[in-house]
């Protein structure tokens, strides 16, 4: 049972990536972009980490919601924003199409980040437990990762042909602030799946306004 459980966790975390990857990414090619961003998304959080275990003392209970914890973790975080646009103005994504550059960069980030900071915990959680709820929403999560980078990634792409304004601003300004809403709205009693239903919602929005297209 619990290999089932962990098989379906794992299944419910990558299905989408593997949707998006033989749908939209396999047949171009991008596989060195996507290879890329997903390195340097890994040597952006070496110097996150940095940061934050230098500059940002952990909060004394895990989960608990301290504002300033937060504010100084969001304002770290946009580190990230560095790293993409790094990985925006590399040979391989200046030669890449607009919306195939912005497809390979989110893609390879987010996938990366799953692999890095999810699968390894939820492999260990849902094959040790026979259920336990939170790993379906942490593999659901994935997904919401993956809608979040592709926006972000797509409002940085703008802001770094047409020059920063308002709107992209505003939301990756938001997109970053999504992981200490989360934990704010966990601490005042709202329930995983409400949280989980309008993230992959704004998620999908996000994506549009961001000018993410699946397709040529």
């Amino acid at each position: 049972m619990t290999a089932y459980h962990a098989f379906n966790c794992i299944a419910l975390a990558f299905g989408p990536y593997a949707i998006v990857w033989y749908r939209v990414i396999a047949d171009q090619d991008i596989f060195t972009l996507v290879l890329w961003s997903g390195i340097f998304y890994g040597l952006t959080q070496i110097v996150i980490m940095l940061a934050l275990a230098t500059f940002l003392p952990p909060p004394e209970e895990e989960g608990e919601f301290v504002a300033l914890h937060e504010v100084g973790r969001t304002m770290i975080s946009a580190l990230n924003v560095g790293g993409i646009y790094l990985t925006l103005s590399m040979k391989a994504a200046r030669q890449t199409s607009r919306h195939l550059k912005v497809l390979g960069v989110g893609f390879g980030w987010a996938l990366a980040k799953s692999l890095l900071g999810t699968a390894g915990p939820l492999i260990y959680s849902a094959g040790s437990n026979e259920f336990n709820w939170d790993n379906p929403f942490t593999a659901m999560n994935c997904t919401v990762t993956l809608l979040a980078t592709l926006a972000t990634v797509g409002f940085v792409e703008r802001c770094k042909k047409d020059g920063t304004s308002a709107l992209p601003s505003i939301f990756i300004a938001a997109l970053l602030c999504r992981s200490s809403l989360v934990v704010f709205l966990i601490s005042v009693g709202i329930g995983q799946t409400s949280i989980l239903g309008v993230s992959i919602a704004l998620g999908w929005a996000a994506c549009y306004l961001a000018g993410v297209r699946m397709e040529e």
